[in-house]
């Protein structure tokens, strides 16, 4: 992610830190990557893509690769991606709208290591399609038993940022990024680490 910018460096932080606001204030972390309905109020926001839920299997688990009942869905051994290592995600208040629990059993902190646990267990995850077609090669996408509203990726920057050369030139490439990957799966690994970039 140079960009023909051998100097560019980037780090990742986690998005619920508590002190984010004023880190962005001042200008310690650039951009927040998340679902928009979690960006803070005090930072102004661009919508990049949305994108539907799936359930994801390894290739060959026992129970096949049809869509399960909501009962099935809610017994299954289920892996979630939680920086604080919370077993509930918004999935999860979805299923309480609908009078059930899902059995969650594992928790990782990153996107990149659930097609590794997937990849080793019986565990399920349900997560935004575009992260996980990458890694079809080894794990089975299968529609949910139930609806849900599509993750929808947003930035966010902090308004003193607002005309920063450096601040619209990052916003500018993950606005491309954004663009490419509503039309290729691909181009969402950038992105896929939700959280936030810091210079």
């Amino acid at each position: 992610m140079s960009y023909a910018n051998h100097k560019l460096r980037m780090a990742v932080v986690p998005a619920d830190d508590a002190g984010l606001v004023e880190r962005m204030a001042r200008r310690e972390v650039d951009l927040f990557l998340g679902d928009i309905d979690k960006v803070p109020d005090a930072l102004k926001a661009r919508f990049l893509l949305s994108d539907d839920f799936v359930l994801a299997q390894r290739c060959g688990h026992p129970r096949g690769t049809g869509t399960p009942g909501l009962e099935e869905y809610c017994d299954l051994r289920h892996v979630v991606v939680s920086s604080r290592a919370g077993f509930s995600t918004p999935v999860d208040t979805v299923l309480a709208e609908l009078g059930v629990e899902r059995n969650v059993v594992a928790t990782v902190p990153s996107y990149n290591q659930v097609a590794l646990v997937l990849s080793q267990t019986d565990g399920v995850a349900s997560l935004p399609r575009k992260l996980l077609e990458r890694y079809a090669a080894f794990v089975d996408l299968i529609p949910l038993p139930f609806r849900i509203p599509p993750f929808r990726l947003a930035m966010a920057w902090h308004p003193r940022a607002q005309s920063d050369p450096a601040g619209i030139w990052i916003r500018d490439r993950f606005l491309e990024i954004g663009e490419h990957g509503k039309e290729n799966s691909s181009a969402l690994e950038s992105l896929q680490n939700h959280g936030v970039v810091s210079r």
